[in-house]
């Protein structure tokens, strides 16, 4: 009985980490390459730099600007600053910094199969300040088709609701090794994101993976 027993927990421990996605592998830190996407904005450039203990995230086109400032703690994926900028028609520019009161966790790395999570925290927007909530849940491994190539990705779907009323409902999916290769963003309320919709009538942004390019001495 005892040998049943043991070869149970063995087995479900052996399960358990078939079924476990880490950061490392999905959520690569590499300053050496930089990721180009096909998006609603155009042609988006994706770089990592380092700041001292934190990573900013930066995605940039001839109008767009969207940068996240963030911080890895016990291998988990958290937000700490937000700077996003847009620019249409020479005449309407839109910027927007969000700091958190705590970082707000993105992605609870390592990931298990259906998991699921939430973080609310207090965000400020020059003298503004507003709740956030960021749920997230894994939804499956999925085979990807994109115009580099054929992935094996995670798919992981987020939403952010403000208390003054913004809401984004954010699909991505993310390959082993490379990081982020689609993301699908839903707006669905005010805010940044709201505006874009408003003017230019985003009611869904996209981000599809067209290149990777590794920078000079890499």
């Amino acid at each position: 009985m005892k040998a049943i027993v043991a070869i149970l927990i063995i087995t479900n421990l052996l399960l358990a980490k078939d079924n476990l996605f880490e950061r490392k592998n999905y959520f690569p830190i590499n300053t050496k390459i930089d990721l180009v996407y096909d998006s609603s904005f155009g042609e988006v450039t994706n770089s990592i730099r380092m700041i001292n203990d934190t990573i900013q995230i930066v995605n940039e086109a001839e109008d767009f600007f969207y940068a996240q400032k963030m911080l890895i703690k016990n291998d988990s994926v958290y937000v700490v600053e937000t700077h996003q900028k847009f620019s249409v028609l020479l005449f309407i520019n839109r910027e927007n910094k969000i700091s958190y009161q705590n970082p707000l966790l993105r992605i609870p790395f390592p990931l298990l199969a259906k998991n699921d999570w939430e973080s609310t925290t207090k965000q400020f927007t020059g003298k503004y300040n507003s709740q956030v909530t960021m749920s997230g849940n894994f939804v499956s491994e999925e085979k990807l088709k994109t115009k580099i190539g054929l992935f094996d990705t995670i798919k992981i779907i987020t939403t952010v609701k403000t208390s003054y009323g913004s809401e984004n409902v954010i699909t991505e999916w993310y390959a082993k090794d490379i990081g982020l290769v689609k993301a699908e963003i839903q707006v669905k309320g005010g805010g940044f994101t709201g505006f874009l919709r408003d003017l230019l009538g985003y009611d869904l942004i996209t981000f599809d993976i067209s290149n990777i390019k590794y920078k000079s001495g890499s």
